[in-house]
């Protein structure tokens, strides 16, 4: 795989699911079930920040896991 392909596989699998998580999360801890926090709060900003906060990880992940990848090939491992 190319480099490019980990990291939108990445961005996209670990980063963007990992964001929603954890803002779910989040908001359950500091607000519980009330619905209120939606209307009221800065759900929206706090929402962005995560997704991008995750997807920038997951993208310096799947760099970091591509890079890995060529080094062992670099070597001659065969399971890389």
């Amino acid at each position: 795989m190319s480099k490019k392909d980990y990291i939108v596989k990445y961005v996209a699998i670990w980063g963007i699911i990992s964001g929603i998580l954890f803002f779910i999360y989040n908001q359950l801890s500091e607000y519980g079930l009330s619905f209120s926090s939606l209307v009221a709060g800065s759900w929206l900003i706090d929402f962005v920040t995560a997704i991008l906060t995750f997807a920038i990880v997951g993208g310096v992940l799947g760099y970091m896991i591509w890079k890995g990848q060529l080094k062992r090939q670099a070597k001659g491992d065969h399971y890389a």
